[in-house]
């Protein structure tokens, strides 16, 4: 997903990097302040390029996410119950009998309540 000019410039960042990093080395004839100021020099380098770094990859994360959700948004959505109205599954008809709306399944009628005679056979 890298362009040629995003090539380019890190190409010439890098070359940048390493005349810097030429220029600011620790040489042994170097007396103690000037090491300590080129050694301050390098680790401000690094980190620069650390932080950009991860400016980048959190830029790229943003970018993807971004046309992840664009992309999102425009499809229609298919699967289970769409376009259907949601309604309560504990919900009662007019006559208060119990049953699962949307299941397909009628619900239960309702019978007189009878003494159970045995046989003696």
């Amino acid at each position: 997903s890298v362009g040629v000019g995003e090539e380019e410039a890190d190409a010439g960042e890098a070359r940048e990097r390493e005349k810097l990093m030429k220029k600011h080395a620790i040489k042994a004839s170097d007396d103690e302040r000037t090491r300590v100021k080129k050694s301050k020099i390098l680790k401000s380098l690094k980190k620069k390029e650390r932080f950009s770094k991860l400016d980048k990859q959190q830029s790229d994360k943003k970018s993807n996410w971004q046309t992840f959700l664009k992309g999102k948004g425009s499809k229609k959505k298919k699967g289970f119950i769409t376009g259907r109205k949601k309604e309560s599954i504990f919900k009662t008809s007019d006559g208060g009998k119990v049953g699962v709306t949307g299941s397909g399944k009628g619900v239960t009628d309702f019978q007189q309540r009878k003494k159970h005679k045995f046989s003696h056979e």
